[in-house]
């Protein structure tokens, strides 16, 4: 379950509009371990909602969200993909991007998508507070450690969708004129001998 954000951090660049490489694994990872691929889209003793578990509280009052209640927001996958993009470029209201914890908070324990991963968990200031002295996570929560864990195993079973092969480009069959489909024609079939020559050239053969 995903942690509320607590307060504090610059806020995301908004300007960053393309997503690193590994995004989509992330993505993977992620929603296997707050929602179980879609399995526990609504939390029952807090807000989170959906595939990545964002806090509807936190996200209500956002013009993309407007006329949409949480029950919606559950079943809205595309509309949770575009908020989760939105969160890791900080275009959330006082919350900082997770593209921008990537690039500030640095860990030779933690590779890029595990920062984004760990900060969306407990927040910037929290995945910072840990990294230096340990962060105590409130409520019934996994531990960092299992947290990290559990991502580390969602990531491994992702797998990149194939590309598909681009089909042959097939001229359509050319138009061939009469006269030279009868010339095929003659072509293909066996030459005809008159009666005397065929005649002639038994006798030549038994000769």
């Amino acid at each position: 379950m995903r942690l509320k954000y607590q307060n504090g951090g610059r806020p995301g660049d908004p300007k960053k509009k393309k997503m690193p490489d590994w995004y989509p694994a992330f993505l993977h990872a992620l929603s296997g371990v707050e929602s179980s691929y879609g399995k526990n889209m609504m939390n029952p003793t807090t807000t989170a909602t959906g595939l990545y578990q964002q806090m509807y509280d936190e996200i209500k009052d956002m013009p993309e969200m407007k006329g949409i209640s949480r029950s919606q927001f559950a079943k809205d996958l595309k509309l949770q993909g575009k908020i989760q993009d939105m969160r890791m470029r900080g275009e959330i209201p006082e919350v900082p991007g997770l593209l921008r914890n990537v690039r500030d908070i640095k860990s030779k324990n933690l590779t890029p998508d595990e920062v984004a991963a760990m900060s969306h968990f407990i927040g910037r200031d929290g995945l910072m507070q840990q990294l230096k002295s340990g962060y105590d996570i409130p409520g019934k929560n996994a531990s960092f450690d299992e947290y990290l864990s559990r991502y580390r195993k969602a990531r491994a079973t992702y797998k990149p969708p194939e590309e598909k092969m681009q089909p042959l480009e097939v001229s359509p069959p050319q138009q061939v004129e009469p006269a030279l489909q009868n010339a095929f024609k003659i072509l293909r079939e066996a030459p005809k001998v008159s009666p005397d020559l065929q005649n002639a050239i038994d006798i030549l053969r038994r000769g």
